[in-house]
């Protein structure tokens, strides 16, 4: 009995060796092949790419400027459009001979002029503004940057036809005021341009 067992435990020694003396040569063959590991080392440096550029995104997240609030956030769409020449026959809808009817048209862009919000919406505000004077809703009142914008570049385009637009059609009645006026919004645009900065491209065509 003895000598069967040993020989039984001899076998099953030599199927182990055979197994790993099998591992051992795939291994090198492996290691021969340098093919069999191009995969491996894929997989590998796509998940080191995806994790620093996971990194570098929640970098710029946390050093993003925090854009102000205001209660027209949610209404901002964007579209391309291109910009329209605006000189000799290409001129826009706005640039005709003053009139009533392109008066309108004008000030169709900014009809919205000053604007009430909720106490909850001004609380949310950087800068504070005044509430609503006897208002049963406890309103706050705003105005915002683009309506008074535009209001400033019409100004300005009537101050290009003072035969048209007299000091009474621009609703002042001191030359001064007009100038004053025309140097605000002169002033208020340059600010506009120099904090929207548009890096929209101005090509040049023959």
């Amino acid at each position: 009995m003895e000598e069967y067992a040993g020989s039984d435990t001899q076998g099953l020694i030599s199927e182990k060796r055979v197994q790993r003396s099998y591992a051992s040569s795939r291994g090198r063959r492996a290691f021969r092949d340098p093919w069999v590991m191009v995969p491996s080392l894929i997989a590998v440096i796509s998940l080191f790419m995806v994790a620093y550029l996971g990194f570098q995104l929640r970098t710029q997240l946390r050093n993003a400027v925090k854009l102000p609030y205001s209660p027209a956030n949610h209404m901002i769409r964007y579209e391309r459009r291109p910009f329209e020449l605006g000189f000799g026959e290409n001129l826009t809808e706005y640039e005709a001979d003053p009139s009533p009817e392109l008066d309108a048209k004008w000030d169709d862009l900014y009809s919205m002029g000053l604007m009430a919000i909720s106490r909850e919406q001004a609380s949310q505000l950087e800068e504070k503004t005044q509430p609503l004077p006897h208002d049963p809703e406890n309103r706050y009142v705003l105005g915002m940057s683009v309506f008074h914008d535009l209001h400033c570049i019409n100004m300005l385009r009537k101050h290009l036809f003072p035969d048209y637009y007299t000091q009474a059609r621009m609703g002042k009645h001191h030359q001064g005021e007009v100038t004053n006026h025309m140097m605000h919004c002169l002033d208020a645009l340059r600010q506009s341009a120099m904090c929207h900065v548009d890096l929209a491209i101005i090509p040049f065509q023959g």
